[in-house]
């Protein structure tokens, strides 16, 4: 297996993560003739996965091992980071007017194509807290925003 994203990926974790979408029915495992246990099935990897597509029945977040809200929820962080090749982490809390223009410049619709996007943009902003900055390594940054808003690295 080539190891893309983390040396803690192995062969075998892999294997068992993919084992695990095939009984949740998201994807396929191609190959030979049906596996009986669970050795043949890992062997057979080489024949090829196949996502599955659901055109036929809505996939709910509960089926995939996610955690959903039942009712809206307000926006609890805005977070304007730019990528700047080799720089450190550095981003200032900045009122909630100028993070609503952030938003604003971020968005590629026309506001006459939809113009209720201001209001929900208004209402984002009015609940959160709101960053700007710069970040240069990507997994560095994600750790620095994990602290920032008190979750566990």
């Amino acid at each position: 297996m080539q190891r893309s994203f983390d040396p803690n990926v192995t062969q075998e974790l892999a294997e068992a993560a993919v084992m695990q979408l095939e009984e949740k029915e998201l994807v396929t495992i191609c190959g030979e003739a049906p596996k009986t246990t669970r050795r043949e099935v890992l062997a057979g990897l080489s024949g090829g996965i196949v996502a599955r597509t659901f055109h036929d029945r809505r996939v709910l977040p509960a089926e995939l091992g996610s955690a959903y809200a039942k009712e809206p929820v307000s926006v609890g962080w805005i977070l304007a980071v730019e990528y700047v090749p080799g720089s450190d982490w550095s981003i200032q809390e900045v009122p909630q007017s100028e993070a609503l223009m952030i938003l604003l410049r971020n968005t590629p619709h026309a506001m006459a194509e939809s113009p209720g996007m201001v209001d929900c943009f208004l209402k984002a902003v009015s609940e959160a807290k709101c960053f700007a900055g710069q970040r240069g390594n990507a997994i560095q940054g994600a750790d620095q925003i994990l602290h920032l808003i008190g979750a566990p690295a």
